[in-house]
């Protein structure tokens, strides 16, 4: 202990991971050793491997007949994808299955392999594959959309059907597997055993070193976190740490006493700052730890219920979860790049029919799944393609349209697009967002921009949210040269117009 204490942390840590490295280094040589001595090349070993080859190689899950029936599945529900390279893909994968068919015809399956395998499984194949090419893809091509459901109805019968042949196929041969790896069993568990031995005594007297090694660190810690509760608990900054030794934990010592002293001169200071920062985790503290909550509650959930079913319901959780809480953190460091300066837009072409369909597509899922209505009206002419920060433009316009959502239970969201006038190459255009939600007093708007502030304090436990996608939305808007302007009753509704003079693309 003595000569370890004299020691850098760096050079105590060194010996541990040397003996680590060391116990395991010996594991595995004795491991190879033991497995070298058994009769790799034996019959038992060739037999096994024969077994297991049938059904890694000879008897495949129906890999071919999976992707094709799920090409199929794309070319039938997708909307944006390349129909002719889907079509020659299913191509492909039927070749692929000949060439696995013909691999069977040459193998010796064995009476009961052969007629499940090249009856059972590849009549239903073949079924499929005919129903595809001649009724599936002609009705895909002609946009025959009912005589492709029907034929997919077909095609997928015979894919139930060759699915269940093959895992019939698997049975069998993983019955002959059976026998061949109960004969190894003996010899193997007792080589099992052995390197569990080593491993055991390699793992144990690490643990013995590390706990030596670990207490010459732990000590100095333990005094340091100490130290600290008594400071935090009392609030007595004369508390001083013994400076022992010149390593690592010595330094942290003297480090932490500077570090009181400065406190000390700095109380004040302080005092203010953990004000503010008491303040900000008042309004932060429950946004944070509710998806954080569900996060953690929907994970422990996962690892212990096996159900594929449910796990994927809980993953679907943890993931919009996860997604929440990411947005409160892009909240926080979006306001703190703008308040400090750093904030900066994008010069680029803003599309502006598609950036509009794409948030009507959003937020029509979104009104569909809360029982509202969403509507998008564009009341003139508008640009094709104007100058600025799309991606900007978008984050305001989702704010806005999800603060509407947020406070409307019934009724209808609505976003009204229209040009104001123009401009020689500039256009004036205002993006109005109606909703008919709780509505807001005069009170309540005269704070309804300041950083997190969400009406009142009722409101945000009620319908969440940190008070800030209204700020960010602002600040960005006047980045951007524009203004937001808000008209509302209380419980009438609200209506949030951005108004924004923006210069169009082919007017340069």
């Amino acid at each position: 202990m003595e000569i370890l204490g004299r020691l850098k942390l760096s050079q105590r840590f060194g010996i541990l991971t040397f003996c680590v490295v060391a116990g395991f280094l010996l594991y595995g040589m004795w491991s190879f050793k033991t497995l070298g001595e058994l009769k790799v090349n034996g019959p038992i070993y060739r037999e096994i491997v024969q077994g297991k080859d049938l059904v890694a190689d000879i008897l495949p899950p129906p890999e071919y007949i999976i992707e094709s029936y799920l090409v199929s599945l794309q070319l039938l529900e997708g909307d944006h994808i390349d129909q002719a390279a889907q079509i020659n893909l299913l191509r492909d994968l039927k070749a692929e299955y000949d060439k696995r068919y013909f691999f069977w015809q040459k193998e010796r399956l064995g009476e009961d392999l052969k007629v499940t395998l090249l009856n059972q499984a590849h009549i239903p194949a073949m079924e499929f594959y005919a129903v595809a090419f001649e009724e599936f893809v002609p009705a895909l091509q002609h946009e025959n959309m009912p005589a492709a459901v029907v034929a997919m109805k077909k095609m997928k019968l015979a894919y139930a059907l060759h699915r269940e042949a093959i895992n019939r196929a698997v049975q069998i041969a993983n019955k002959r597997v059976v026998i061949d790896e109960a004969r190894a069993a003996g010899q193997i568990q007792f080589s099992t055993y052995l390197m569990l031995f080593i491993l055991v005594v390699s793992i144990g007297l690490t643990a013995i070193l590390s706990a030596i090694i670990s207490r010459s660190v732990i000590v100095p810690l333990l005094s340091l976190r100490s130290a600290m509760k008594e400071i935090k608990k009392s609030g007595d900054f004369s508390r001083r740490l013994d400076i022992v030794g010149d390593d690592e934990a010595g330094e942290t010592a003297r480090t932490f006493n500077e570090l009181i002293e400065s406190l000390q001169i700095e109380s004040v200071k302080a005092e203010a700052a953990s004000r503010a920062k008491s303040d900000f985790l008042a309004n932060m503290s429950h946004e944070i730890r509710t998806p954080m909550n569900a996060i953690i509650g929907f994970s422990e959930l996962a690892i212990d219920n096996p159900s594929p079913e449910d796990q994927r319901v809980f993953i679907t959780e943890i993931l919009n979860s996860s997604k929440n809480l990411l947005g409160i953190l892009n909240d926080i460091l979006d306001l703190s790049r703008i308040e400090s300066g750093q904030m900066k837009l994008e010069e680029g072409v803003i599309e502006l029919d598609e950036l509009l369909r794409s948030i009507e597509r959003q937020f029509r899922l979104r009104a569909e799944g809360c029982g509202l209505i969403f509507t998008l009206s564009k009341h003139s002419v508008l640009p094709v393609e104007l100058l600025g920060d799309p991606l900007r433009l978008r984050q305001i316009l989702v704010n806005l349209l999800g603060n509407a959502f947020k406070f409307t239970e019934r009724g209808q969201v609505a976003l009204e697009v229209r040009q104001l006038r123009a401009s020689g190459s500039k256009v004036t255009l205002q993006f109005s967002i109606h909703d008919s939600g709780i509505g807001l007093s005069r009170e309540q708007i005269v704070t309804l921009f300041q950083p997190f502030i969400q009406v009142d304090n009722s409101s945000t436990r009620r319908f969440g949210g940190v008070g800030l996608g209204l700020v960010i939305s602002r600040n960005l808007a006047q980045l951007m040269g524009g203004k937001i302007d808000v008209q509302s009753q209380l419980g009438t509704g609200s209506v949030f117009s951005l108004t924004l003079t923006l210069q169009m693309a082919g007017d340069l």
